[in-house]
């Protein structure tokens, strides 16, 4: 249990340094920023947005599926 209270309290931490540091881009430097340089923070911001949850689900399905294989589950997919 403390393990996980722990890890908890660690996400917890670096999803709010995540929100105070997109907080204080988006009120202090984003105003300043000329034209040009919005665009390229915007679509890397949006490429992030978008890039992440599907990097995300690719790693999980690499390691579910070597944890599958590891344990010797096979399904029909596998056998071909």
């Amino acid at each position: 249990m403390g393990r996980l209270l722990l890890a908890a309290v660690g996400a917890g931490l670096v999803v709010a340094a995540y929100v105070a540091l997109l907080y204080g881009f988006f009120i202090w430097i984003w105003p300043v920023l000329p034209d040009w340089a919005m665009l390229i923070a915007f679509l890397l911001i949006a490429a992030a947005v978008i890039g992440s949850p599907i990097m995300a689900l690719k790693y999980y399905g690499t390691v579910r599926s070597a944890a599958r294989r590891a344990r010797g589950d096979h399904t029909e997919d596998d056998r071909q």
